[in-house]
């Protein structure tokens, strides 16, 4: 899934054998669930000024331009992810700039087609990342310090074992005296209030990884910081799926807020058969979806339905293809 990312940084930026642990910690980093997950870098990426950058990545996947070192750091919003990645791997600061001004362009292209912006990564890219524990901000700065308290904890090993001995001898001594027993009265023993355990935090819902499907379906995303959907059709089909109502109600809620937003509706087809009756096909399916947008509650006339530059075979599979987009726009 990486080769080709992980190749370049080895070659061209000169990591080698550190351009595979390099990618994965970034991956890691990048999806951080504690942070908005993938789709929250983004947002942070648009945020920092590299909106129109974010927009022609998407657009253009196999083409995505690497970015300048500037923009890049104060973009990323993780002030600490370029000097850990120089210290962890031993390398420049400069090489992990501009090696990051390379991989982050590749990774968000790879995994935002179609405009549509994933909130996590999907399960083989998780598994590429492995522990995530490993990659985390700042685990391996509290060792050396270990180290440092168990060190000097040494110098006064001597020091204790000389006050051990002397009160083993004065405890000796004191047993060879003989004197009357002497009662004592126990000192009353105060006892602190039980102390309430603090209640624990509420448990995060996992992302949701946005997953291609194989037949007729509705995905929802963000696109822009705005809601966009995704609808996937079986083969010469143009029904859309029942879950059309639940996955696209925050877009049909988001346009209820903000009304002069429109939805912009494209269809698209997969390769196979023939031309015409595919670009027909295509029409119909966003048609059925722009009605079922109409059922929701949206007038007609703030739907747009629009025919994109290339319509056949614009996903890794056929039943990518087979899919109508909705994206909202002022």
């Amino acid at each position: 899934m990486f080769d080709a990312i992980i190749n370049a940084l080895a070659q061209q930026f000169g990591l080698g054998d550190k351009a595979r642990p390099f990618v994965q910690m970034l991956l890691a980093r990048m999806s951080d669930p504690g942070h908005g997950g993938f789709a929250g870098f983004v947002q942070r990426l648009r945020g920092g000024g590299m909106g129109q950058a974010v927009d022609a990545w998407m657009a253009s996947p196999d083409t995505a331009a690497p970015v300048s070192t500037p923009d890049l750091e104060r973009a990323v919003g993780d002030q600490n992810l370029v000097s850990e990645m120089a210290s962890r791997f031993g390398i420049d600061r400069s090489k992990v700039t501009a090696a990051l001004g390379f991989a982050i362009p590749a990774i968000v292209s790879r995994f935002a087609t179609g405009g549509m912006v994933p909130a996590g990564l999907p399960a083989e890219a998780e598994t590429f990342i492995g522990n995530r524990g490993a990659w985390a901000a700042g685990p391996a700065a509290a060792a050396p310090q270990v180290a440092a308290v168990r060190e000097s904890g040494k110098s006064w090993l001597p020091w204790v074992a000389a006050a051990a001995i002397a009160l083993l001898t004065l405890g000796y001594c004191s047993t060879q005296k003989r004197s009357e027993p002497v009662e004592t009265t126990p000192a009353p023993v105060s006892v602190a209030p039980a102390v309430p355990a603090p209640e624990a935090p509420p448990a995060v819902a996992p992302d949701v990884v946005m997953v291609e499907p194989e037949g007729s379906a509705v995905v929802a995303g963000m696109v822009t910081g705005s809601p966009a959907l995704k609808v996937y059709f079986d083969s010469g089909k143009t029904e859309v799926h029942t879950e059309f109502k639940e996955k696209s109600a925050a877009l049909v809620e988001h346009m209820n807020a903000n009304t002069g937003v429109k939805a912009v509706i494209s269809g698209f087809n997969d390769p196979t058969g023939d031309p015409a009756a595919n670009a027909r096909l295509s029409k119909a399916r966003a048609e059925a979806v722009q009605q079922k947008l109409v059922d929701a509650g949206i007038a007609k006339e703030r739907t747009l339905l629009e025919k994109p530059a290339e319509t056949t075979g614009t996903a890794a599979t056929n039943a990518g293809s087979r899919r109508v987009d909705v994206m909202l726009r002022e």
